[in-house]
């Protein structure tokens, strides 16, 4: 495998989908990989997260039948942690997180979709997947 390259290419926005460098974090490089895996594995130990965010949701298991068609991006704890692994020795451009932004994408898409399936009529209580992942939704972006 090749070494992974810290060199940054020029943003060109008629080829590129992703936003210019300017609008985003910081280029994911070989310490800033770490210091994610480290808050993504800070996450994956936190109460809850076993449970509901860190592997994919098995909707047939769960008998749960209406999951993917109200969830278009599922996105859990697990599958983040194995794109940084594979990764780390892939070129920049096929790096699936080239930018801290596109993790931190991925995360709250694990967010978003915990907060939007689990959501209930207000006269009834959250589910607990809903309390859980607003609480770690607001505690990852501090």
């Amino acid at each position: 495998s090749s070494a992974p390259t810290s060199k940054v290419p020029k943003y060109d926005p008629h080829q590129s989908t992703r936003l210019p460098p300017q609008h985003v974090l910081k280029p994911m490089t070989e310490s800033t990989t770490d210091e994610v895996h480290r808050v993504l594995k800070r996450l994956m130990n936190r109460d809850f997260c076993g449970y509901y965010f860190n592997k994919p949701v098995d909707h047939v298991a769960m008998r749960l039948l209406h999951y993917p068609a109200r969830i278009i991006k599922p996105m859990d704890l697990g599958t983040i942690l194995q794109k940084l692994a594979e990764d780390k020795d892939r070129d920049w451009e096929a790096k699936t997180y080239q930018y801290i932004e596109d993790f931190a994408a991925d995360v709250r898409q694990v967010w978003k979709n915990a907060l939007h399936f689990n959501q209930l009529p207000e006269q009834k209580e959250p589910h607990v997947a809903f309390k859980a992942a607003a609480t770690l939704a607001k505690d990852f972006e501090k």
